[in-house]
Order: C-alpha cells, then structure tokens, then sequence
C-alpha cells in the first residue's frame, strides 16, 4: 500500500478502504482525522466532506509523499533509472548501493563490455527495485 493509494482512495470516494489503510498510519494518531472519522461515522458530514478534509490532513502529514510517487512512476516508465533513483536515496540508503551498480553497469556498456541486452537487464533490474519501494 502506497500514499498515492490512500489518497487515491479518497480521491474516489471510497472511504471503508481509505478509512483502513489510514488507521494503518501514523495519520490515525491525528485529532483532526478522528474527529472527522468520528463525524463522518455518525451522519454529520458527507462523504465528500470527509474525503476533502481527509485530504487536506493527509497532505499536512506526508508532504511530497504522493508527488514523489508519481515521479518516480514516471521516471521508471521513461527509462530514466538514475533520475528514479536520486528522487528515491534520500528515503532509502539503499539507492545509493543501487546508483554504484547502475553506474558500473553504464560504464562497462559504454566501453562495450557488455551488450546492450545485459545493460537493459540491469536498469529493468533496478527499475524494479525503485517501483517496489513505492508500490509496497
């Protein structure tokens, strides 16, 4: 489950699962985000009111989470690994391990050490690894 996923969820008006995927964040902690919860359970505000202030919350709460998903979701598709990657290190220091293997692997297929089959394998690879750290 992603940020995107939850705000996605709001997004379209499907709130018995955004509501159990934000009580599996630090968000549920949020007195704002109870009282609305609360609110909402009892029949005083309407879906799209909850939804709209849930969203509000939810981008107080994790600021450029759902931006950098996309963004690397974009770069990824594009092909462009290495930019997916600097958007992804400072999160996980293992895009760093990840970046010295990309550049190894540029570099042995600019000298034509490797053939361009074996170069896409590692970026799709790699790639891959980027995409699972946003669509846990």
């Amino acid at each position: 489950m992603t940020n995107s996923t939850i705000f996605n969820s709001l997004d379209n008006f499907e709130i018995e699962s955004a509501i159990v995927m934000i009580d599996g964040t630090e968000m549920y902690y949020d007195d704002r985000y109870k009282e609305i919860k609360s609110a909402f359970q009892a029949g005083e505000i309407s879906k799209e009111e909850f939804c709209g202030r849930t969203q509000a919350i939810f981008l107080e709460v994790f600021p450029g989470h759902v931006q950098q998903e996309k963004t690397v979701l974009e770069l990824v598709r594009e092909g462009e690994i290495k930019k997916a990657l600097d958007v992804l290190e400072n999160n996980y220091p293992d895009a760093l391990l990840l970046k010295a293997r990309y550049n190894q692997g540029e570099k042995k297929f600019n000298l034509g050490l490797i053939d361009a089959d074996e170069w896409q394998s590692i970026k799709n690879t790699i790639g891959v690894w980027c995409l699972g750290k946003i669509l846990k």
